[in-house]
Protein backbone atom coordinates (compact mmCIF):
# COMPACT_ATOMS: atom_id res chain seq x y z
CA UNK A 1 0.00 0.00 0.00
CA UNK A 2 1.42 3.34 -0.96
CA UNK A 3 -0.09 6.69 0.34
CA UNK A 4 -0.77 9.11 -2.32
CA UNK A 5 -1.23 13.15 -1.39
CA UNK A 6 -2.66 14.97 -4.30
CA UNK A 7 -3.18 18.92 -4.14
CA UNK A 8 -4.12 21.80 -6.10
CA UNK A 9 -0.66 23.61 -5.72
CA UNK A 10 2.16 22.82 -7.28
CA UNK A 11 4.08 22.91 -4.07
CA UNK A 12 3.48 20.30 -1.31
CA UNK A 13 3.97 23.00 1.06
CA UNK A 14 0.55 24.33 0.44
CA UNK A 15 -1.23 21.25 2.14
CA UNK A 16 -4.65 21.87 3.34
CA UNK A 17 -8.15 21.97 2.27
CA UNK A 18 -9.69 20.07 -0.17
CA UNK A 19 -6.77 18.48 -1.26
CA UNK A 20 -6.99 14.28 -1.50
CA UNK A 21 -5.18 11.62 1.01
CA UNK A 22 -5.28 7.99 0.17
CA UNK A 23 -3.56 4.94 0.00
CA UNK A 24 -3.36 3.03 -3.66
CA UNK A 25 -5.63 0.50 -2.75
CA UNK A 26 -8.49 3.21 -2.18
CA UNK A 27 -10.70 5.05 -0.56
CA UNK A 28 -9.55 8.49 -0.92
CA UNK A 29 -10.57 11.39 0.86
CA UNK A 30 -11.09 14.99 0.77
CA UNK A 31 -9.25 16.74 3.45
CA UNK A 32 -11.44 19.90 5.53
CA UNK A 33 -9.64 21.89 8.02
CA UNK A 34 -11.52 24.51 10.32
CA UNK A 35 -9.08 26.77 12.46
CA UNK A 36 -5.92 28.90 10.93
CA UNK A 37 -3.65 27.76 13.82
CA UNK A 38 -2.52 24.51 12.72
CA UNK A 39 -2.20 22.88 15.92
CA UNK A 40 -5.82 23.78 17.07
CA UNK A 41 -7.12 22.88 13.91
CA UNK A 42 -10.20 20.27 13.53
CA UNK A 43 -9.56 18.09 10.66
CA UNK A 44 -12.01 16.17 9.02
CA UNK A 45 -11.97 13.50 6.07
CA UNK A 46 -14.99 13.05 3.56
CA UNK A 47 -15.05 10.42 0.62
CA UNK A 48 -14.00 11.63 -2.59
CA UNK A 49 -16.06 11.60 -5.75
CA UNK A 50 -14.12 9.49 -8.46
CA UNK A 51 -12.37 11.48 -10.54
CA UNK A 52 -12.06 13.83 -8.00
CA UNK A 53 -7.97 13.66 -8.76
CA UNK A 54 -8.04 14.38 -11.90
CA UNK A 55 -5.96 17.87 -12.96
CA UNK A 56 -4.46 17.48 -9.40
CA UNK A 57 -0.65 17.44 -8.70
CA UNK A 58 0.65 14.47 -7.10
CA UNK A 59 2.72 15.36 -4.48
CA UNK A 60 5.73 14.51 -3.11
CA UNK A 61 5.76 15.09 0.63
CA UNK A 62 2.71 15.72 3.18
CA UNK A 63 2.52 17.26 6.27
CA UNK A 64 3.46 15.49 9.42
CA UNK A 65 0.38 16.78 11.13
CA UNK A 66 -2.03 15.88 8.40
CA UNK A 67 -0.52 12.34 7.86
CA UNK A 68 -1.23 12.10 11.94
CA UNK A 69 -4.47 12.65 11.79
CA UNK A 70 -5.41 10.46 8.58
CA UNK A 71 -4.01 7.80 10.52
CA UNK A 72 -5.80 8.54 13.37
CA UNK A 73 -8.92 8.99 11.15
CA UNK A 74 -8.51 5.45 9.60
CA UNK A 75 -7.32 3.40 13.30
CA UNK A 76 -10.35 4.84 14.67
CA UNK A 77 -12.11 4.37 11.35
CA UNK A 78 -10.98 0.20 11.50
CA UNK A 79 -11.53 0.17 15.62
CA UNK A 80 -15.41 1.72 15.07
CA UNK A 81 -15.88 -1.29 12.47
CA UNK A 82 -15.03 -3.70 14.72
CA UNK A 83 -17.03 -2.58 17.36
CA UNK A 84 -19.71 -1.74 15.25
Amino acid sequence: MILNYYTHSKEDKNSGCHNVIGYDDGPFYTIHISGKQKEKATVEFKPAFEGYIKGMNKAVMIDKFLLGKFNDFLFNKKKDKENG
